[in-house]
């Protein structure tokens, strides 16, 4: 990702990688970010407040 779209950004993670990928599907990377929250116990409060 280009420096100026990372100034712009709150953080950033990296998914480390082994053979000769080197990029993620959005997809792919948004189920293994996902996986990995889940299994740490956090849970977020999806219903609307009115």
């Amino acid at each position: 990702v280009d420096a100026e779209v990372l100034k712009h950004c709150d953080g950033s993670i990296e998914i480390p990688q082994f053979g000769m990928k080197h990029s993620l599907n959005i997809s792919v990377a948004a189920g293994i970010v996902l996986w990995e929250i889940a299994g740490k116990g956090f849970h977020m409060d999806f219903t609307q407040k009115r």
